[in-house]
């Protein structure tokens, strides 16, 4: 990625790399809500225009990689992928975050327990030779 100051046109240039590494970008806009701060420009000394139109906006304008409107796309804009696939896995990511959270729990709740029980007992400590 080039080196963006991350205020404005470094999203419109993460979209175009998609696109020209020959991925498919998706407007996912009518599933997806994505959240947008809303905010003022107060924290600029030059406010709105300063953001846009500033010296950082210019910066990353002039990077060789980013600074033509060509290398700048969106997604509502993006090309319809051919063929859109259902992910059949889609399900797993569920099951393994809750088989990882039962595991933790396993671990934390059930064998921690046993294991420093176990560490304590004299005798076990002294077959191990653990002082």
């Amino acid at each position: 990625m080039p080196p963006f100051v991350l205020r404005v046109f470094w999203d419109n240039w993460l979209v175009w790399k998609a696109l020209d590494a020959g991925k498919p970008v998706i407007d996912a806009s009518r599933a997806v809500m994505a959240v947008h701060q809303n905010h003022d420009y107060s924290y600029h000394p030059q406010g709105k225009a300063g953001i846009w139109s500033g010296e950082e906006a210019e910066l990353n304008g002039s990077l060789p990689e980013a600074g033509a409107p060509p290398h700048h796309r969106r997604c509502h804009r993006s090309p319809p992928p051919e063929k859109l696939k259902r992910n059949a896995l889609r399900h797993w990511s569920t099951a393994k975050r809750y088989a990882r959270q039962a595991g933790r729990v396993l671990l934390n709740d059930v064998w921690q327990p046993i294991w420093f029980a176990l560490l304590t007992s004299p005798p076990l400590r002294n077959a191990l030779r653990i002082r």
